[in-house]
């Protein structure tokens, strides 16, 4: 009975922790991944899109950041 209370208490101490400092801080980590667009420190950027299609018939998308 006594580790089954242990057990629950560490695991709800661990999410705790995941939750509050871990995970924040793995969200500011992928954020250029997920949203480029993101004003960071003040600096803003700018997506620029570029299609081109070929004589052939084929197409290409670009995409410039600035």
């Amino acid at each position: 009975m006594w580790r089954l209370l242990f057990l629950v208490v560490c695991g709800t101490a661990l999410f705790y922790v995941y939750r509050v400092y871990l995970y924040p801080r793995t969200e500011r980590w992928t954020s250029w991944y997920r949203d480029p667009l993101k004003q960071r420190k003040g600096l803003k950027r700018y997506r620029y899109e570029l299609l081109v299609e070929f004589s052939d018939g084929r197409q290409a998308q670009y995409y410039f950041f600035a």
